[in-house]
């Protein structure tokens, strides 16, 4: 039997799994607890079962990547929803809605430090007013879905921002390196599931991983942003399971 592991998004967590009726028996790992992000990769690849299924979702797409690349023999099928590509693959940051979090992060240092402490002092207080920062950009749809959501995203938010707060910034840290290579070294078929009207991840993230990957197609889906693609993934996953 082929496992299904998901791989959240940052911010994020396994509520995500709700806004598409949340599959049962999917793994997921909680990333946010890991003391360093490169030891949880290695410990994880080390614990996969014999033969696996992987979701990664938004940030989530690069520890799936990683995991796909350290296990190829384990490593069955890749699927990868708004996926976030390497940021050396293309000229992203301009089209991404948390540009200035990605550029404090690549520059690191104090600005780095009080921008997240920032946030992490509005999502323990008013989480809800965060989740509705995150959203002010996207289109009317996305913030539709996280007003029908908004227990399940303030809940992850805060604890991103919260007690997952270090596991959160060690892992940021790591996507805004290069880390291009890790691509050829996935051998398993890989699909890329994105929005055309993603913000947060932009499409051409998507055709950026498949020009990259060696066995790999892109679905796309023209009217839809982020967590749309997701909750529309998940809604279809659960008609044909």
């Amino acid at each position: 039997m082929i496992a299904t592991l998901y791989l959240h998004g940052l911010p994020g967590g396994a509520a995500e799994l709700d806004l598409g009726g949340s599959p049962s028996g999917w793994i997921v790992p909680d990333r946010l607890a890991w003391t360093d992000y490169d030891t949880g990769v290695t410990q994880l690849a080390a614990r996969l079962p014999e033969q696996c299924r992987l979701i990664g979702f938004s940030i989530g797409a690069m520890t799936a990547l990683r995991l796909a690349a350290r296990a190829p023999d384990r490593v069955v099928d890749l699927t990868l929803i708004s996926p976030a590509a390497p940021l050396e693959t293309g000229d992203f940051l301009p089209d991404m809605a948390g540009r200035k979090v990605f550029e404090a992060a690549r520059r690191g240092g104090w600005p780095f430090r009080a921008l997240t402490a920032a946030q992490s002092l509005i999502a323990r207080s008013f989480p809800r007013l965060l989740m509705q920062m995150l959203f002010a950009g996207t289109t009317k749809a996305e913030k539709f879905l996280a007003d029908a959501h908004s227990s399940e995203l303030s809940g992850v938010i805060a604890t991103t921002y919260g007690s997952g707060r270090a596991a959160y910034l060690d892992e940021l840290q790591h996507y805004v390196r290069p880390w291009r290579g890790v691509l050829a070294g996935v051998r398993a078929a890989v699909t890329v599931h994105h929005g055309e009207a993603d913000n947060w991840s932009p499409p051409a993230m998507g055709a950026a991983l498949v020009a990259s990957l060696p066995d790999a197609k892109l679905i796309r889906y023209p009217e839809l942003g982020h967590y749309g693609t997701l909750a529309t993934f998940l809604e279809q996953e659960g008609r044909f399971r």
